[in-house]
Formats: C-alpha cells, structure tokens, sequence
C-alpha cells in the first residue's frame, strides 16, 4: 500500500468487487450491498433507504472509488 503524503492516509484496494441495491426484506425500503453484504449504520443497524433513486445514487459513489483511503 502506498502513503498519500498530504493527508497521511493509506491507499489501498477495494475490499468489494459488486455494488448492488436490493429491496429490503421487509419491502419496505432499499439497501445498498457491497459484495451482497449490506452497508451498516455507526450503530451497526443495516442502512435502509427510503427510496429506490437514493440507494441508486449511494450505490453509484461506491462503483465510482477508484480506492480507499484509511487514515493513519
């Protein structure tokens, strides 16, 4: 891993390879899922969406990382 010498962050690989969005199983609600594990709150509660176009668009900022930063 290599070290960003203007935050002091690692920069390391993707530990996901799919983003996807799926239907909460209660349906009522979205989720979005890295690897068909599901995004967790702080308080480690599955974060569910209200609506279809906000899973989309957090989804969407997953697909787009090139990679991580980790701060050190």
């Amino acid at each position: 891993m290599s070290t960003s010498s203007m935050t002091g962050s690692i920069v390391g690989k993707h530990f996901y390879k799919e983003v996807t969005t799926w239907l909460a199983d209660d349906g009522n609600g979205w989720m979005v899922m890295l690897n068909y594990r599901t995004l967790k709150t702080p308080f480690k509660r599955p974060l569910k969406l209200s609506n279809l176009a906000l899973a989309k668009a957090i989804a969407a900022e997953w697909e787009s990382q090139d990679s991580i930063l980790i701060d050190i």
